[in-house]
Order: structure tokens, then sequence, then C-alpha cells
């Protein structure tokens, strides 16, 4: 009879455990959603282009455009097809109460 008291004990508590680390995940998706949004409208175009008119900048007429990849400037020529990237599994990081 012990046994199976201690067990219910145990089981509540993994219960209470797994609890906590729900909210925890939840409250971090929220955060990392508010933290998506905020890098997407800082880094808008038009965000972007507001920042420079207030920094002064002006928009050009005449662009130059440079060829760096031409001969003699040392710049490597631009790939012929595109990079694929490595694809890196996300890593869960548990937070504790000062941080990951």
């Amino acid at each position: 009879m012990f046994l199976l008291v201690t067990f219910h004990v145990f089981a509540v508590q993994s219960s209470f455990q797994l609890d906590k680390l729900e909210h925890q995940r939840s409250d971090a998706q929220r955060e990392n959603e508010l933290l998506r949004n905020l890098v997407a409208s800082r880094s808008s175009a038009t965000a972007i282009f507001e920042a420079a008119t207030a920094y002064g900048l002006v928009r050009t007429t005449n662009p130059i455009p440079l060829n760096l990849a031409a001969t003699g400037t040392g710049a490597p020529r631009p790939s012929p097809t595109p990079v694929k990237m490595p694809t890196v599994p996300y890593k869960v990081i548990a937070a504790g109460p000062n941080g990951p």
C-alpha cells in the first residue's frame, strides 16, 4: 500500500513539473513570436526608408552600377548555381530562473 501511495505522489509531482514546463514553453513561444514581429517591422522597407530619411540620406537619381567581378579587381565571381545552406536542427534550451 505504501508503494502505491509513493508512486501516486511521484506521478503527481511529475505532472506538476510537466505543467510548469508547458507554461514556460508557451511563454517562450509567445515571446519569440513578438520578437519576430518586432524584427519584421523594424527591418521593413518602409522603416529603413524612414530611418534613412531621418539621418538625412537622400535617394540618388543616377546610381552608378559597380562590376566587382570584373577582371583585375580580385573579387570572386558569383557562383553559377545558388549555394545551399546546411540544415541545422533547432535546439530547445530550457530557461532557468536566471535565463538560459
